[in-house]
């Protein structure tokens, strides 16, 4: 089933099921499935990067890390290149010393809402709830530079 606020339909695999008279016993595969948290660090850092005329790693680093998180650096720094990968961000020359000094700018029409795009490491994808529109964007190595 897809689903938008107000309106919820079968898919083609679920119009295929329903026709055959087959039970469903599952819910969505692994992997498959978008949830929606408000509070995780992407969603902290999504909200910052619509806010900030230009971010890096560090920025958000220090904007949002409590020194709680595990791996924030990798978290965020792959998160970042995901979204870049997906066409969100368009890259700044570097203008500051720092450990990642890699500085980005969320592009017009990378700023699609205010849900944070979410990033499936493990199938490659890149889903904006937004808009419904999901990038392939390939199982790269997006760990953060060190």
């Amino acid at each position: 089933m897809r689903s938008r606020e107000g309106c919820h339909q079968l898919t083609r695999e679920g119009l295929e099921v329903l026709a055959a008279g087959r039970e469903v016993t599952s819910g969505p595969g692994m992997g498959k499935a978008v949830t929606h948290h408000r509070g995780t660090l992407r969603a902290r850092a999504w909200r910052a990067m619509r806010i900030r005329d230009a971010f890096s790693l560090d920025d958000l680093m220090l904007l949002l890390c409590d020194g709680g998180e595990k791996d924030a650096a990798g978290n965020l720094g792959g998160y970042i290149r995901a979204l870049a990968a997906a066409g969100y961000f368009a890259p700044m020359r570097r203008q500051h010393v720092g450990r990642h000094g890699e500085r980005w700018r969320l592009t017009l029409a990378g700023n699609t809402g205010p849900e944070a795009p979410a990033w499936n490491k493990a199938r490659g994808v890149v889903i904006d709830q937004n808009t419904g529109r999901t990038f392939a964007i390939g199982r790269r190595h997006f760990a953060a530079r060190r």
